[in-house]
C-alpha cells in the first residue's frame, strides 16, 4: 500500500494449511495461521481499508484425502466415456475433477465458502477453474445428458447462483468472482479475472462494461502497451503476476532495478485511476474513441489469440454517471515524445451541439484537476504532445 493508493481488494492465496492450493482440496481447514490467526489477519487488512477475497479451488477433490472416501467424492466426479473418473496430476497429486451438476459438489463448495464468509469474515470468494474448464461428463448418476450439451454451463450457473444466495444471507455485500470472462455467468460474478490483454478491438469491454468489471491483465507482462491498454479500455489493473517484482523495484531491490520505469508507469496509471479516472474508466459508458492523427509508429503485442498492432499513442473516451466526459491518451513509446491531433464528436457521445458551452480541464499528478479553456460542443479537435510513457487525462463538462 502506498500513501495515496489504498489497497481496496486483496485476493488471498495459500491461506489453507496445505502447501499448495490444489493439495488436499477441498479440505482447507484449519487455516495455516490457525483459526484465530486468520480471523485476526483478515480483521487487520479490513482495518487498513481493504476487502479480503479468499481463493477457493472450485474444481478439484484430492483423492488422498479422508473426505474423498468418507463423503464418496467419486459419486460427484467427472467420468470419462469409459466410466473411469477423470483425474489430473496438478502439484504431483492425483486429483479428481468434479462435475458442477450433482448436489454433492455444490453442497461441498457451499460449505467451504460459508465457513470463510461466516466464521472468518472474509469479504468475498474467488472460485477458481470452474467457469472456463468445461468437460464432457459421462456419469449416469448426475441426471444431466451424457457427454456434450449445455449441461455444464447450466450447472455452473446453478452452482454459482446457489453459493451467491447462501453467502448473501451472511453478508449482503459479499463479493463473488471467478476465473476468466464468460457471458453465461456475467450476472452472478461481481468481477471476472481475465488473464489476457485487450486486442485490437475491445469487444468485451464495449458490450459488457456496464455489467462486468474485469480485472487482471496479461500475465507476466508489464510492458506499457499491455498494462496501459488494459487500463485505457476500462479494466481494473491488478493480478497479472508482475506486481511483486514491480513493488520490489520501487523499494530498491537490486535484482529488480531494470523494472523501476515499469513500476513507476504502473503507479502512474493506478494513481490517475484512483484520484481522477474512476468515474470514467470504472463506472463510465464507453464512447467512440478519439480520432488520433499524426506521424505515429506502431507497437505489436501478443495475446493468447494472436498478435495485435496499434499506434503507440492511443486514446479512449467515456461518459461518467454525472454526465461529464473523460478523454484519456497513453504513449506506449519508451523513448520518444509524440505530437498528434485528436478529435472527439461530443454531439454523438454526449449530445452536446456546437452551441453548448463546455469547460475543458486536465488532471495531472502534480497539480490535480486544472481548468484549461472554454470549448464548444460538436466536433472538438485539439493538438497535443505526449511524453515517453506519458498519460493525458482530460475532463469535459457543461458550463452551468
Amino acid at each position: 500500500m502506498r500513501g495515496d493508493l489504498p489497497l481496496s481488494v486483496t485476493q488471498v492465496y495459500c491461506w489453507a494449511y496445505a502447501e499448495d492450493s490444489n493439495d488436499r482440496a477441498p479440505e482447507v481447514f484449519p487455516p495455516k495461521l490457525g483459526s484465530e490467526g486468520l480471523k485476526q489477519t483478515v480483521e487487520r487488512l479490513q482495518q487498513m481499508g481493504t476487502r479480503v477475497v479468499s481463493y477457493v479451488n472450485a474444481f478439484f477433490w484430492d483423492s488422498d484425502t479422508e473426505s474423498y472416501y468418507i463423503e464418496n467424492a467419486e459419486q460427484g466426479a467427472v467420468r470419462l466415456e469409459t466410466g473411469e473418473v477423470q483425474f489430473m496430476g496438478y502439484s504431483g497429486q492425483r486429483i479428481a475433477t468434479m462435475c458442477p451438476g450433482p448436489a454433492l459438489w455444490r453442497d461441498k463448495l457451499t460449505e467451504v465458502c460459508k465457513e470463510l464468509v461466516g466464521r472468518y469474515r472474509v469479504d468475498g470468494i474467488y472460485l477458481d477453474f470452474l467457469t472456463v474448464h468445461g468437460m464432457d461428463c459421462f456419469n449416469p448418476e448426475h441426471g444431466h445428458p451424457l457427454g456434450g450439451g449445455n449441461y455444464w454451463t447450466k450447472s455452473v450457473r446453478e452452482l454459482y447462483g446457489h453459493i451467491r444466495h447462501e453467502l448473501k444471507q451472511i453478508n449482503p455485500e459479499v463479493i463473488l468472482t471467478g476465473e476468466r470472462t464468460a457471458e453465461y455467468v456475467i450476472d452472478l460474478l461481481d468481477a471476472p479475472l481475465s488473464q489476457e490483454t485487450v486486442g485490437a478491438t475491445p469487444m468485451f469491454q464495449a458490450v459488457y462494461h456496464g455489467y462486468a468489471l474485469a480485472y487482471g491483465g496479461q500475465t507476466n507482462n508489464s510492458e506499457p502497451h499491455s498494462l496501459g491498454r488494459w487500463w485505457l479500455m476500462g479494466n481494473q489493473n491488478g493480478w497479472n503476476q508482475t506486481e511483486p517484482g514491480l513493488a520490489k523495484a520501487l523499494n530498491g531491490d537490486p535484482e529488480y532495478q531494470d523494472r523501476v520505469q515499469h513500476a513507476q508507469y504502473y503507479v502512474k496509471l493506478l494513481r490517475c485511476h484512483y484520484h481522477f479516472g474512476q468515474p470514467y474508466l470504472a463506472y463510465g459508458e464507453m464512447l467512440r474513441p478519439p480520432r488520433i492523427d499524426g506521424d505515429l509508429p506502431t507497437v505489436t503485442g501478443q495475446t493468447g489469440y494472436g498478435s495485435y498492432t496499434v499506434p503507440v499513442v492511443e486514446g479512449s473516451a467515456r461518459r461518467a454517471p454525472d454526465g461529464s466526459v473523460g478523454v484519456f491518451f497513453l504513449n506506449y513509446d519508451k523513448e520518444q515524445s509524440h505530437e498528434f491531433s485528436w478529435t472527439v464528436d461530443l454531439r454523438e457521445g454526449a449530445g452536446w451541439g456546437r452551441h453548448t458551452r463546455l469547460k475543458l480541464c486536465q488532471w495531472t499528478e502534480e497539480r490535480g484537476l486544472e481548468y484549461v479553456e472554454e470549448v464548444p460542443g460538436g466536433r472538438l479537435t485539439r493538438r497535443a504532445t505526449i511524453e515517453p510513457w506519458g498519460l493525458i487525462a482530460l475532463r469535459i463538462e457543461v458550463i452551468k
